[in-house]
C-alpha cells in the first residue's frame, strides 16, 4: 500500500498488544522489502525461534533433499 497511510504503525501496535502477548508466543517480527526472499525469510524465523541455524536446503515441496 501506499507509503506514510500508517501500515506499519498498526502492525506494531497489534504485536505489542497485551492480549496478542499472551495469545501468540513466539512472536516474529520481520522487515520485508518488495525483493525477498521467502526460503531467506523461512530461516530466518526458524532460527530466531529455535536459536540454532536453519538448515533447509530447499523450500520446494518436490525436493527430496539437499
Amino acid at each position: 500500500g501506499m507509503g506514510g497511510v500508517g501500515k506499519t504503525t498498526l502492525a506494531q501496535q497489534a504485536y505489542h498488544h497485551e492480549r496478542v502477548n499472551n495469545y501468540f508466543q513466539p512472536k516474529v517480527w520481520l522487515c520485508v522489502s518488495d525483493n525477498f526472499n521467502v526460503e531467506r525469510l523461512t530461516k530466518d524465523i526458524v532460527k530466531f525461534i529455535t536459536e540454532e541455524k536453519c538448515d533447509i536446503c530447499n523450500l520446494d515441496n518436490t525436493s527430496s533433499g539437499c
